[in-house]
């Protein structure tokens, strides 16, 4: 026990501390027994909690109740302003004998910012450092990201083995308060057992093949899952995503829009670089309307963070897939299908409320 507790402790100083360090791609392919249309939830199964409107005191209830275990998987956990009251319950649990379990990207990626007149490049600052210490000194067991995977990306908490939350949101306080999020409280048994089973392969770093119709996992099945989402659609097609630049999903949004489908995608708008004049976006935009999809929204009303697909006003894909080729093929990802007509339309109403806001 001792040697392997000393084998978690040289993990993370080295994922603190080496950026990069044992993050390797991974090519791991659906299996022959992926399947790509989701089974119905039994009624009730579902519900959705929309950020920043419902505010984040659902899933600060949620720890508060746990009275067995936990397991929260994400990529980025702050701890500060809203984000430090998540941290707070989770080691208040944890000292009250719950099993607490977090597991956390070791080396987020930070968008460069320009450097102002005189300011010097910073390497190394890891922004889950702080909530990682502060959960270890409150009892949680705490692990490193799996390198079996590019990153981290996946977003969901499981409560006693009965209720989980499949987010599209990191622990931070943006995500909490400020962003366009989306999170699914699953309590369909199902879902459950195959996001334990996950969990517990990336905690001791194994190989798991998810089998579970249900759900959007990368790097095993998502890109095959949303592809055939995509093509589902007859009539509409609203996403609405932090990032767009895989040319193969450009390429289906593009057809569906050329069979006259209406097609709609909302991206997070960004200030211009005022080195050279061009927003992250610029290539997404260029990309998709070469694809013949040219209804488009950099939102300013709201950050757009969210990843959701809805196909007809009557299914959808929530998670924490962005559309590009390292979301949907290296990382751990986790997303769900849905079809809850509840769910369904209160996506679409607040889909149309983002886009009108612009």
């Amino acid at each position: 026990m001792m040697y392997r507790l000393q084998r978690l402790a040289i993990a993370f100083t080295l994922a603190l501390g080496l950026s990069g360090c044992g993050m390797l791609p991974v090519g791991m392919q659906a299996g022959a027994n992926d399947q790509v249309t989701a089974q119905k939830h039994k009624a009730g199964a579902l519900s959705l909690i929309v950020l920043p409107e419902m505010g984040h005191s659902s899933l600060l209830d949620a720890i508060r109740g746990a009275k067995k275990s936990i397991q929260v998987q994400t990529y980025i956990f702050t701890n500060y302003d809203a984000s430090a009251d998540l941290v707070k319950a989770l080691v208040e649990r944890a000292q009250a004998g719950v099993e607490v379990k977090v597991i956390l990207e070791a080396n987020p990626y930070i968008p460069p910012k320009p450097l102002a007149p005189g300011e010097q490049p910073t390497f190394g600052n890891n922004v889950n450092k702080e909530t990682i210490q502060a959960l270890i000194a409150g009892g949680v067991r705490v692990k490193r990201s799996s390198p079996k995977f590019r990153y981290t990306h996946q977003k969901t908490m499981v409560i006693d083995e009965q209720t989980a939350y499949i987010m599209t949101l990191n622990f931070t306080n943006s995500g909490l308060t400020t962003n366009r999020e989306y999170a699914v409280v699953d309590r369909d048994p199902s879902d459950i057992k195959e996001l334990l089973k996950i969990f517990h392969a990336d905690w001791e770093e194994l190989t798991y093949l998810p089998k579970d119709p249900d759900l959007v996992v990368s790097p095993n099945n998502s890109r095959a899952r949303i592809i055939k989402l995509i093509d589902s659609a007859k009539k509409s097609l609203m996403v609405q995503c932090e990032f767009v630049s895989d040319p193969e999903i450009a390429q289906h949004l593009g057809a569906r829009a050329k069979a006259g489908v209406d097609v709609k995608v909302m991206m997070a708008h960004f200030d211009k670089d005022p080195n050279t004049g061009r927003d992250s976006n610029a290539d997404s935009q260029a990309l998709l309307n070469g694809q013949g999809v040219n209804q488009l929204l950099f939102n300013k009303s709201i950050k757009m963070h969210a990843k959701m697909i809805l196909a007809d006003n009557a299914r959808a894909y929530i998670g924490s897939e962005n559309m590009t080729s390292n979301s949907l093929d290296n990382n751990r990802e986790m997303g769900v299908l849905v079809e809850d007509k509840a769910i369904i339309e209160t996506l679409a109403k607040t889909a149309a409320k983002d886009w009108a806001a612009r």
